[in-house]
């Protein structure tokens, strides 16, 4: 019997008053995905979020985690995930070591569980030195990682993280990712929002946003290939560059190709590894020698903005459409 997915969402949609903050959102995500959630925003990010953690109902459709509706949960349920929000919600009058320890007691962990774990996610947060100062004197960032060591310390199957690593430098954004992986490869699952777009490409799967749709759900490779129509080449050349054009606009692997300055090229075919000798080859028979051809992956910058202007462009062409 096939396992059920530890996050569904079927044809969600969720309504304030006359807004629609998501409309038709499908997905399903397997134990053990490190899953990045993005968009700019607005999009419905965080209110996806908060209908899988039970915060919101949905309008219409179905959201299950664990198989069950995150609304019904009970105690032993919601003790299974860790949920990181946007916004600081523990005592700023306590110290950090006794917002831990609160925490610790709601999840039931024992004291001398409660006291080995509390060490272990402030050593990994960076704030062990500073668990006797109120959580009111830390800085943003710094409440920021409080925040996350409250979330890590039940150690839970299910991570809700959104946008964690918000306020930190790049040297702690690369250490945030670094304990994520870790967790991931200790069977957890992670569902992770993040406007830092460059980031996405460090999960399995990456889930795009826009306007309350979802509009791709792909590993961060092929949405590489899905925004630029393949798999990318830079040709560099110092002659003259129509002669390149002419040649290459006749070759079946080349899907398209871009002028991006006037000694290079950018081309889009099937598969780089193929085409990128076949490329060589054509040239050399036709007496052009390029100063370089390479792969060139695109940043996920790039990425991310091309498909959110293709789906808007979709979607101004159907509201078109749709004018009598």
């Amino acid at each position: 019997m096939p396992q059920e997915p530890v996050i569904l969402l079927d044809s969600v949609t969720r309504r304030f008053g006359q807004a629609v903050a998501v409309q038709d959102v499908s997905l399903s995500i397997e134990a053990g995905e490190l899953v990045g959630f993005i968009g700019p925003s607005g999009s419905g990010k965080t209110t996806t979020v908060r209908l899988l953690c039970g915060i919101l109902a949905p309008s219409e459709g179905t959201v299950r985690v664990f198989g069950k509706d995150p609304l019904h949960f009970s105690g032993r349920d919601r003790a299974r995930i860790g949920y990181l929000p946007q916004h600081f919600l523990l005592y700023t009058g306590l110290t950090v070591a006794a917002n831990l320890n609160f925490v610790g007691g709601v999840y039931g962990l024992g004291f001398r569980e409660r006291r080995r774990r509390m060490q272990q996610v402030l050593e990994l947060v960076e704030l062990w030195g500073d668990r006797d100062k109120q959580a009111g004197e830390l800085s943003g960032g710094m409440q920021r990682r409080l925040a996350m060591a409250a979330t890590f310390l039940h150690d839970p199957e299910l991570y809700f993280l959104d946008e964690p690593t918000s306020g930190q430098d790049p040297i702690l954004r690369r250490k945030i990712w670094t304990w994520l992986r870790d967790l991931q490869s200790r069977g957890r699952t992670l569902f992770v929002t993040t406007h830092y777009v460059g980031e996405a490409e460090l999960c399995n799967r990456v889930a795009l946003m826009d306007a309350g749709h979802l509009i791709a759900f792909e590993e961060p490779q092929a949405l590489r290939r899905r925004a630029f129509g393949g798999d990318l080449l830079e040709l560099v050349t110092h002659r003259d560059i129509y002669a390149y054009l002419r040649v290459l606009e006749k070759m079946r692997q080349v899907r398209s190709i871009e002028v991006r300055a006037p000694d290079r090229l950018v081309l889009a075919v099937d598969d780089a590894g193929r085409a990128l000798p076949e490329v060589l080859n054509t040239l050399q028979a036709q007496s052009l020698a390029p100063e370089s051809v390479r792969e060139m992956p695109p940043p996920f910058e790039d990425v991310f903005e091309r498909l959110i202007r293709q789906h808007q462009r979709r979607q101004q062409e159907e509201a078109q459409e749709a004018q009598p």
